[in-house]
């Protein structure tokens, strides 16, 4: 496959799983392996992710595909792919080869604030403003307030998760996988998911690919809403 035989078709069926076994090697070969058209295939993907946290009305299915449709084309069509070249990229380790650093690049995953009992207090505010500026995308400062939260309270599970993909996303993986490693160790809480998902993201960044399959096969053991996209991770991981 060559960047002129690459199509938007192709990236909408990989990412939905619809692409047959033997083109989808075909597809990562060449996606993994050329930092322009992962860059494409990982804004077609922030686009479909962006399209899941939107709740239609009924009856505009077939409206908000065809929006969803001609966004991914003229991300293609234009060039706009680029903005995912332009992402503050976590610190690189030397001698680690370059499909591992396209492999782990991951979007910072959402947040949708919850009403929670005690939600008028010092604490769920600090975390609240805290979440209000990780969203604006400022992962630096969101790192320095969520640190502070963790600090006041330590067994705040989901502050220490989003303190980790901020760390990340900030440049500072080490910490970014300390933290995430405590939420892993936390146990069953419903950061666990994620908190596997990403870390195995960070530790394919930082070259350790052992511990990244690790990581992704107890993802894929839970049978959640990341299993799909870990089993792809592990498929590619193979095929390095």
């Amino acid at each position: 496959m060559s960047c002129v035989q690459a199509s938007i078709e192709d990236i909408e069926r990989y990412l939905t799983g619809l692409l047959p076994e033997d083109e989808q090697q075909v597809f990562e070969e060449h996606y993994f392996g050329c930092a322009e058209c992962f860059s494409r295939l990982e804004a077609v993907r922030a686009i479909q992710t962006a399209a899941r946290t939107v709740k239609p009305s009924a009856g505009s299915g077939w409206w908000m595909r065809g929006v969803l449709g001609i966004a991914a084309a003229l991300v293609v069509a234009t060039g706009l792919w680029h903005w995912s070249s332009t992402k503050q990229p976590a610190a690189s380790n030397p001698g680690v080869p370059s499909k591992l650093v396209l492999l782990a690049k991951f979007d910072a995953p959402s947040w949708t604030p919850m009403t929670l009992r005690g939600a008028g207090s010092t604490q769920s505010e600090a975390f609240r403003a805290a979440m209000q500026t990780y969203q604006a995308g400022n992962f630096p400062a969101a790192s320095q307030q969520l640190r502070a939260v963790v600090s006041a309270q330590p067994a705040l599970t989901e502050a220490r998760f989003y303190l980790g993909i901020s760390s990340i996303e900030s440049g500072n993986r080490n910490d970014g996988i300390e933290q995430l490693k405590q939420v892993v160790a936390a146990g069953d809480t419903p950061w666990l998911e994620q908190a596997r998902f990403y870390l195995a993201k960070a530790l394919i960044g930082a070259g350790d690919v052992a511990g990244a399959k690790s990581q992704l096969e107890q993802v894929t053991a839970i049978r959640g809403d990341l299993a799909g996209e870990a089993q792809k991770l592990l498929d590619a991981l193979a095929r390095k």
